[in-house]
């Protein structure tokens, strides 16, 4: 048992993001969807936000892929291409018009293990795909990534070889 005790995180305080990668934390309690998470002025000023399993990207300021939430107790890579400030938005109690984020949902039978080294491939469109159909990548027989196809652009991860027993015969750089 871990016992852990602190101060809330000071949300006025701007969180400083520099160009590339960034990781972060969320620091309010409830799911917040990704568009009311950012300030409202922020544009695709972030391209990219990275998640366990999980991504968005930025395209022309509307956000796409399985992350639709961030979260408290969960780290993100934010990818920026410039230095840049920001507040979050949320709440921790008393939140009016709660949600709840959403999993993406697993296909039995083609599981894979989550890995430290992990891609996302952007896809928007693909010929005869239905909504619910599922899109999965391999590296030869090894299933490293699926993800279900909801009808507009979708993330599909890659997971990496990353040296741990977990992630042998995944792919490698």
């Amino acid at each position: 048992i871990l016992l852990v005790t602190g101060y809330p995180t000071d949300r006025t305080i701007p969180c400083e993001l520099h160009v590339n990668a960034n990781l972060i934390g969320y620091p309010y309690r409830y799911p917040t969807e990704i568009e009311d998470a950012l300030p409202e002025d922020i544009g695709c000023d972030i391209s990219g936000i990275i998640g366990e399993g999980v991504a968005a990207t930025c395209m022309n300021g509307n956000w796409m892929g399985s992350l639709s939430h961030l979260e408290g107790s969960y780290g993100y890579w934010f990818k920026t291409s410039s230095d840049i400030s920001l507040t979050f938005n949320g709440c921790d109690e008393n939140c009016a018009g709660l949600t709840r984020s959403i999993k993406p949902t697993k296909l039995e039978g083609y599981e894979y293990k989550q890995s430290t080294k992990q891609a996302f491939y952007f896809i928007e469109d693909i010929e005869n795909i239905e909504i619910g159909d599922w899109i999965l990548s391999f590296n030869g027989d090894e299933v490293i990534g699926a993800r279900q196809w909801t009808g507009s652009i979708i993330d599909v991860p890659a997971m990496g070889d990353d040296g741990s027993d977990f992630t042998k015969g995944y792919i490698k750089s």
